[in-house]
């Protein structure tokens, strides 16, 4: 049977990040994408212009209206906007006992836009972390939620550390903003911690090729693929060589970033 992959996140109108790109991804997974959207974002390959946010009430009547329904197996969150909205999808994570739940640490985009306020992203840590499955911040994330500069793989697994003690199951990591000699080395690292033991993830890295959504892609890979069964090493394996893949043949359409196409 086909599983049900619930994300929860913003619009996207260039569709290269977000639901839209969320639910390519999961589809092509071999999942079925169903989706409550948090916001719409007036956006293009070159950053996002303005952000329309839906009231966190009627982001809970849309989970509702799914999980009434369909049975969701598994769910992943993306841009949560502000702290009405984290506290909606926490209430709704407890009602329905969502326990694949995967965090994507939505914060600020590619050029700046702040995309998650301060309050909501202390109610995130605070009440979403710890009822997470996993949590996927890149490193300006990551570095955000630490108070702390992430410069090297020690650097990151020091922040795992410290993410972990607010509760998920697991922390990934993504390293593809990190500014080191691994990357000189021609290899894209992401770190996967469980608390107990670090596991290393290496790709090689695409040089100079800058693409939109690909953490949004990553993160709904992994919860597909989590939904169908898989454990969390092997999740993380399937997401790294389909993001690859994606961004090998992402193509450039505006005048930014490329998109990823064709997942």
């Amino acid at each position: 049977m086909i599983k049900t992959v619930l994300t929860i996140a913003g619009s996207d109108s260039c569709c290269g990040a977000g639901v839209q790109a969320d639910i390519k991804a999961i589809n092509a997974s071999g999942a079925y994408g169903v989706c409550a959207i948090t916001a719409l974002t007036a956006q293009n390959s070159q950053g996002v212009d303005s952000v329309l946010e839906v009231g966190g009430g009627f982001v809970g009547c849309q989970i509702d209206s799914l999980a009434n329904d369909f049975d969701i197996a598994a769910v992943k969150t993306g841009m949560l906007v502000n702290s009405d909205v984290v506290k909606d999808v926490v209430c709704r994570v407890e009602r329905f006992g969502f326990d694949l739940l995967v965090v994507d640490p939505v914060i600020i985009s590619k050029n700046g836009k702040q995309l998650l306020s301060d309050d909501g992203v202390t109610v995130m840590c605070g009440g979403l972390f710890p009822r997470a499955f996993l949590v996927t911040p890149n490193i300006p994330e990551a570095e955000m939620i630490v108070r702390g500069k992430i410069n090297n793989l020690d650097d990151m697994k020091s922040a795992a550390q410290t993410l972990i003690k607010l509760g998920p199951k697991n922390v990934l990591i993504k390293g593809g903003h990190l500014d080191s000699s691994i990357k000189s080395e021609g290899m894209a690292i992401d770190l996967l911690f469980d608390g107990g033991s670090f596991r290393i993830f290496k790709k090689r890295f695409l040089e100079n090729k800058i693409v939109h959504g690909t953490g949004c892609v990553l993160s709904a890979v992994i919860t597909a693929e989590l939904a169908k069964g898989s454990d969390i090493v092997n999740a993380v394996h399937m997401a790294k060589a389909f993001i690859f893949n994606a961004m090998d043949s992402a193509v450039y359409l505006g005048k930014g970033a490329a998109l990823i196409n064709g997942v």
